[in-house]
């Protein structure tokens, strides 16, 4: 359909103002990571979200972009938003660790699919361990699903408390069934490589309010 050119031309301008926004937000983005600031992690957590489960190269949408910086709209100054942090930070508590002594071979977010090979949001951490090796819950909790597929293999979540649900993944053996009450530490099955997985290891994820999460703000490897 015919467009005025006035029309064409005050869309390209909106298109680049986005388009300046977008590159400005990344360079603060990427300033913010080379300090040591107590606030800067659930910024750039949000970010490394929005970025990989919702932007696209071929529509850049504002709005979702706006979402990365909404806690600067949520407080006057950063004098408020520095003791805000320190507030929710303290509340953190330690998971105890999924599998002892695992390497962790593939982080949260976008990535290259291993087998796929194509670029697809991580929704968690790939943890590397001997096949069989004992897999703990990493808080006190109540098992809500146990269960396969071909891509996560047998897999089991767990709901905790604060609106929190983690997965565990590509188990070889499952000892939960659904309905258990777990404790912190409790072996709940052992590292396999059932499901889409070349290697043994433990696909770990942790979603809070809906939301995948980095599991490494939890988690002490």
């Amino acid at each position: 359909m015919w467009e005025k050119p006035q029309k064409r031309f005050l869309q390209q301008l909106i298109n680049i103002r986005q388009i300046l926004l977008v590159i400005t937000i990344l360079v603060f983005l990427l300033l913010l990571s080379k300090f040591n600031l107590p606030f800067k992690y659930n910024i750039i957590s949000k970010a490394k979200y929005y970025a990989d489960y919702e932007w696209s190269l071929k529509k850049i949408d504002i709005n979702d972009l706006t979402k990365v910086v909404q806690t600067f709209k949520e407080v006057k100054n950063f004098k408020d938003l520095f003791k805000r942090e320190i507030i929710s930070n303290s509340d953190i508590t330690l998971f105890a660790q999924p599998v002892i002594n695992g390497k962790i071979t593939s982080g949260f977010g976008l990535r290259l699919h291993p087998i796929e090979k194509v670029l697809k949001p991580h929704n968690g951490i790939d943890i590397n361990q001997t096949e069989g090796t004992p897999v703990h819950t990493v808080l006190d909790g109540e098992v809500i699903f146990v269960g396969s597929d071909a891509e996560l293999g047998n897999y089991v979540k767990i709901a905790h408390e604060g609106n929190m649900i983690t997965l565990y993944a590509h188990l070889k053996d499952v000892y939960v069934k659904t309905k258990d009450k777990v404790k912190k530490g409790q072996i709940i099955g052992s590292v396999g490589k059932t499901g889409m997985a070349e290697e043994p290891h433990l696909h770990f994820e942790v979603w809070k309010d809906n939301e995948p999460q980095d599991p490494l703000k939890w988690l002490n490897y």
